[in-house]
């Protein structure tokens, strides 16, 4: 990305001409990048809504976590990738930059990829979702020095918000405003919330931040117990099980709309 993207953002914080310059400057790259891909773009748009239909219509549970582990998934199964399959590789690159999820239909890619593909199609739901980016450590201690390498999903059960973690099916719940703990399947990690760069440059997400540390600190200790997030688990895989007749047709349906997207 382009030399100016990355200046120091603590300058860039404290200064509002910059701030201001740094999202023109990300603004333009979004419309090349969208005026390169823009089939690719629009296709996937049209597919994550069919997608957002299809889950609604399988679901047992109209529940913004039922819908996560359900896309998760279908996911790891390759439903929605063109060949069939989708491998985690943590050398893979973005297909077209800032739209993660495309990477899914490609077949390849890491933990942005999926949390981004669930974000996109949840937020076509009349539910929601927000991916939340972090450094993951050992450690309840903040490492500030460390960008992020991680992302999941913060999705809702009910009244408690969930931090899913498709590509481990790991459960965090909030320890303060901007780290989440572990749950499931243990307590070995923490994730400590990073600032996007979008979010960073990006007016429309600017205060994000500040929005997440007042919110969230309301659903500290909110939890699903283990035992009944794995019976979501199983009961969404006799979802997908109970409906492979309509799951295969949608795939049939959305082949070509799936190629101009991978190609």
């Amino acid at each position: 990305m382009d030399k100016e993207i990355n200046m120091c953002w603590e300058a860039a914080c404290n200064d509002e001409y910059l701030v201001a310059e740094l999202q023109k400057k990300m603004q333009s790259i979004k419309e090349q990048i969208r005026f390169l891909n823009v089939e690719a773009i629009d296709s996937y748009d049209t597919y994550t809504t069919e997608v957002a239909k299809l889950i609604t219509s399988i679901a047992r549970y109209h529940d913004a976590l039922y819908y996560g582990i359900l896309l998760d998934s279908l996911i790891q199964q390759g439903t929605f990738s063109e060949n069939g399959s989708f491998r985690y590789n943590v050398d893979a690159h973005d297909k077209v930059d800032f739209y993660d999820g495309i990477n899914v239909i490609a077949g390849v890619g890491v933990c942005r990829h999926i949390s981004g593909f669930i974000d996109d199609v949840i937020n076509k739901t009349d539910k929601s979702s927000k991916t939340f980016h972090c450094y993951e450590s050992s450690d309840v201690s903040d490492d500030t020095d460390k960008g992020a390498n991680h992302v999941i999903n913060l999705l809702m059960h009910g009244k408690k918000l969930i931090g899913y973690d498709p590509t481990d099916h790991a459960l965090y719940y909030f320890v303060d405003g901007k780290t989440m703990c572990r749950y499931y399947p243990d307590n070995s990690t923490f994730l400590h919330y990073r600032k996007h760069c979008e979010f960073m440059f990006c007016s429309v997400e600017y205060k994000y931040s500040d929005m997440i540390t007042g919110a969230y600190d309301s659903f500290k200790y909110n939890l699903i117990h283990p035992i009944k997030f794995v019976s979501l688990r199983k009961k969404a895989y006799r979802d997908i099980a109970n409906n492979m007749d309509i799951i295969n047709e949608f795939g049939k349906k959305n082949k070509d709309l799936v190629r101009k997207i991978a190609k």
